[in-house]
């Protein structure tokens, strides 16, 4: 998958969600309004957001303080 942040960086990841391998073809670029958030691809299926380097940097079905999204990881290119 290809894709251009809104902060102009480009992401080239694998197509498929880590999680069930969703196509992220039907993913949303989205932006965080706050000052230092992230840019990122969301999966439309479960909602994992990865960045332009494939990592994943947000779980909604997760608590906030935990660290497993910091294991999970697409392959990018």
């Amino acid at each position: 998958m290809a894709f251009r942040s809104s902060s102009d960086s480009v992401g080239v990841v694998g197509e498929f969600c880590a999680y069930r391998r969703a196509s992220l073809f039907y993913g949303r670029n989205e932006i965080d309004k706050f000052p230092d958030g992230k840019c990122g691809l969301r999966c439309a299926y479960h909602g994992w957001k990865y960045d332009h380097d494939g990592n994943c940097i947000e779980m909604p079905n997760e608590p906030p303080t935990s660290k497993f999204k910091d294991r999970i990881k697409l392959k990018s290119y």
